[in-house]
């Protein structure tokens, strides 16, 4: 998924629980996404004040731990730059970036700054960060989601050739590394799946509304077709040591 469909969904997802919007239509791909939990979703929006005292180190643990990439100088959205007192942030719920000066540990000013020329542009007095990804993981899921991978591993050790094993422990290796840094690349959503009770979905976000199913009996074939597909899917990744099975 593109950065822009990423950061479509997390504005959409935003305006669904702040009721901006009267109308939600989606697919089954949508309906079927995993989605984290509201509360960890709303717990990992951040809300900058003037003369709100921050913890700078912090901020951007949980900027990281949110999806944002840290860069040197911000030049898109969904990224991150500390120099200094500095603390420069690109939401997508903002046509332009955010520049946050501190003094000390205090905010001192807020306010949006032009792309292209890094020149402030209008001062404001408070903002709201939102997350950077649409499927968030906590450290204590990332534990979750580590030993249930590596406990599968271990009973797909009896069933692959061990070059084939090697290779997807290798791979699994990796992907546990890259989770353990935030590094919400796609590939890694498939492991979102072994949090089980700690997800959610698009009908958990709009479960105040009222759901119209336009035509029911294409709706499940096509659930059914895209459970058989992913099935598949995956099953061939596994043959070739590419991912866990179940």
């Amino acid at each position: 998924m593109s950065k822009e469909m990423s950061a479509n969904r997390i504005y959409t997802l935003d305006r669904i629980l702040n009721d901006k919007v009267d109308v939600v239509i989606a697919n089954i791909s949508a309906i079927s996404r995993f989605l984290p939990q509201k509360s960890v979703f709303l717990d990992s929006i951040l809300n900058f004040k003037v003369g709100d005292k921050i913890n700078l180190k912090e901020v951007k643990s949980k900027l990281i731990g949110s999806g944002y990439t840290l860069v040197n100088k911000v030049d898109q959205s969904l990224q991150f730059a500390s120099r200094g007192d500095i603390l420069d942030i690109y939401s997508v719920n903002y046509d332009d970036p955010i520049r946050i000066e501190l003094f000390d540990d205090e905010i001192e000013s807020i306010r949006f700054f032009d792309l292209a020329s890094q020149s402030s542009k209008e001062n404001i007095t408070k903002v709201t960060i939102l997350p950077a990804n649409d499927y968030i993981y906590t450290s204590d899921d990332l534990k979750v989601i580590s030993n249930k991978v590596y406990d599968q591993l271990e009973k797909d050790k009896e069933i692959l050739d061990p070059a084939t094993f090697d290779s997807l422990r290798d791979l699994v290796d990796n992907d546990i590394s890259e989770m353990l840094e935030y590094q919400y690349t796609p590939r890694l959503y498939r492991y979102y799946c072994l949090l089980d009770d700690r997800l959610s979905s698009l009908l958990e976000y709009t479960k105040d509304y009222t759901t119209v199913l336009i035509d029911e009996s294409s709706i499940k074939a096509s659930s059914d077709l895209l459970v058989d597909e992913s099935i598949s899917f995956l099953q061939e990744l596994f043959e070739n040591g590419k991912s866990i099975s179940h």
